[in-house]
């Protein structure tokens, strides 16, 4: 297992982040979303991610998910289901991550369907450390 930078500061989870996956290796689809992670109960966090899939044939999915985030050094998992989506049939999202600092973190986007491609998440404004 590989060590993590020093300055990740698991505790600094919080905030807003912006989030991109694909382009898909079969339909060319790419998703980004804004997040916003706040504390939760026993250790969690609550997530609201708001979701925009384009595909090249100009199709255009929108959905709002609720999530849960839990961290398991070094990792960070997040499990979601849709509140809304604009399209039916727009299947929960969930991620695998590993910080790569407090800024970033890189992972697999995947969901009941067809979705198991790489993704990556970074802080919308550099995280505050004190």
């Amino acid at each position: 297992m590989r060590a993590l930078p020093a300055a990740v500061a698991w505790l600094a989870l919080a905030g807003a982040w912006l989030m991109e996956a694909g382009p898909h290796r079969v339909t060319g689809c790419v998703i980004r979303g804004d997040a916003s992670i706040a504390a939760g109960a026993d250790g969690a966090y609550a997530v609201r991610l708001e979701v925009r899939e384009t595909c090249p044939d100009g199709d255009v999915l929108t959905a709002l998910e609720r999530c849960v985030a839990r961290v398991a050094q070094p990792r960070v998992a997040i499990r979601c289901t849709v509140e809304h989506a604009g399209a039916s049939g727009y299947l929960a999202d969930s991620f695998r991550l590993e910080p790569r600092g407090p800024d970033l973190m890189v992972g697999r986007l995947t969901d009941s369907g067809h979705w198991d491609e790489p993704v990556t998440w970074r802080r919308a404004a550099p995280a505050l450390l004190s």
